[in-house]
């Protein structure tokens, strides 16, 4: 069994820079964000896997470099800034709608904690403590506040992380190079 005869392409993607992350939607979309940290620029592509077209291409935050992606489901990209360069402190949180291929709401001085059906959990930074607060995922509104102690929100958003499912991840299988060491051919 010749890799090359078992393997077909089904699309090839060119980047001009380094790939720094793929996250894979769960309606089969890739998002994938490539950075230039020679000119501090960060990029995102969307494309549809099935078909290979492309619903976001090149597009930046305004924040360019210090941005980064909190969120990809169904067809809506949550961002995200930094508070400060060179720190890993997010602020800002940036709801992104592929169809309109327009920002759907911003909230620039929340940061994002997690998102459910209830909607987007979010905090804003104090000086020594956090307040937070319940979005509407559509408009972006404060529609509650929910427990302002950290033991409810850790709690919170520690079973929102065991409610994930990865039983669709598919994770790839172990294989050993053929006895031949040709380097293509492979046995299970």
């Amino acid at each position: 069994m010749w890799i090359s005869k078992q393997l077909k392409l089904q699309q090839k993607f060119d980047f001009e820079v380094p790939v720094w992350r793929l996250i894979i939607s769960d309606n089969d979309c890739l998002l994938v964000e490539e950075r230039d940290s020679d000119k501090r620029e960060a990029f995102y592509h969307i494309f549809e896997l099935g078909t290979g077209r492309t619903l976001l291409d090149k597009f930046s935050p305004p924040d360019k470099f210090w941005s980064g992606v909190e969120l990809f489901k169904d067809k809506l990209v949550i961002f995200h800034g930094y508070r400060s360069q060179g720190l890993p402190f997010h602020k800002g949180i940036f709801c992104y709608d592929l169809e309109k291929q327009t920002y759907l709401w911003q909230q620039p001085d929340l940061s994002f904690l997690i998102s459910n059906d209830q909607g987007v959990y979010a905090f804003k930074q104090k000086f020594e403590s956090q307040e937070y607060f319940l979005l509407d995922k559509d408009t972006g509104q404060v529609i509650g506040e929910p427990a302002a102690d950290d033991e409810s929100i850790n709690l919170m958003i520690a079973e929102a992380r065991q409610n994930e499912s990865f039983a669709d991840f598919v994770y790839p299988e172990n294989f050993t190079l053929s006895k031949f060491s040709d380097g293509g051919y492979l046995e299970n």
